[in-house]
């Protein structure tokens, strides 16, 4: 006889069933045992949130065992786009449970780093949560992976909530303020509209294939845009999430990357050579 244990998962990538037995299969049905399914889960998911006496959650929980750690190739850190893409499946599953613990430690994460208040608003994707304090451990800056989903949520949340809780609304246009001013490129010469990486200080000239989102977040068609949106001489929502489809029919080949009209393309993002800021 051996004991079988589940493999450690990330809270993250279990979110999005996580939310789908909770908002979907619940909610369609009204049964109980979607409820019940997804409370346990939750309950075993929350360990990675509640077993941190600095509030920033590990990256990786056993769902067997309630064994806690950051994922190893992180070099101990947590990642702002994993721990900060809970909160909606949390709050919801407070609000179904009656458990207000689930709701306000998973909120408070925000709080902390809104507390540590990164220059424009714009948060680097490592964060060490095995110190005496909070920090940030990398000063990579990017609206793509890693950092992507953090800044949705800040707007979901806010959304979820009615537009009542303003903090989650403040820190999004701070970010996307700081977007506007310290990523948004042109380049040249074709005049594509895209949002860099930042590195060290330095600009990284590539739009990471998950920035795509940020589209439809800047279309200033959109009611809940920010107000610099508003000004934008560029159609963000046709460049940022036509030009990597675009492009490809232009620039990928058999082995993956190719270049034009000052850009390249290649495996997930594209590059772009010459560009001046928007």
């Amino acid at each position: 006889m051996h004991t079988v244990t589940a493999p450690p998962l990330f809270p993250l990538l279990t979110s999005s069933p996580f939310s789908y037995f909770i908002s979907t299969a619940y909610d369609w049905s009204g049964d109980e045992v979607f409820l019940e399914k997804a409370h346990d889960l939750g309950k075993r998911l929350f360990k990675a949130v509640d077993s941190n006496p600095l509030g920033i959650p590990y990256g990786q929980v056993n769902l067997a065992t309630g064994a806690v750690h950051n994922i190893p190739w992180t070099g101990d850190n947590s990642i702002t786009a994993e721990f900060g893409t809970i909160q909606i499946e949390f709050r919801m599953l407070a609000r179904l449970t009656g458990n207000k613990q689930f709701k306000e430690k998973s909120e408070n994460v925000f709080k902390i780093l809104k507390d540590m208040n990164p220059p424009h608003g714009l948060y680097p994707y490592f964060v060490r949560n095995t110190g005496s304090r909070p920090e940030f451990s990398n000063d990579k800056l990017t609206f793509g992976a890693m950092g992507d989903s953090f800044y949705e949520y800040m707007l979901k949340v806010w959304l979820q909530g009615g537009k009542t809780e303003p903090m989650y609304r403040e820190m999004y246009d701070h970010s996307i303020q700081g977007m506007h001013d310290e990523l948004l490129q042109v380049s040249s010469p074709s005049g594509l509209v895209f949002i860099a990486d930042k590195n060290g200080g330095r600009l990284d000239t590539k739009m990471d294939h998950l920035v795509c989102f940020m589209g439809k977040s800047m279309d200033p068609r959109n009611a809940i845009c920010h107000m610099t949106d508003m000004t934008l001489q560029y159609p963000l929502i046709h460049q940022t999430i036509l030009l990597p489809l675009s492009l490809q029919r232009r620039l990928v080949g058999s082995r993956g990357l190719h270049r034009s009209a000052g850009a390249q393309l290649g495996t997930g993002s594209a590059r772009f050579e010459n560009w001046k800021g928007a």
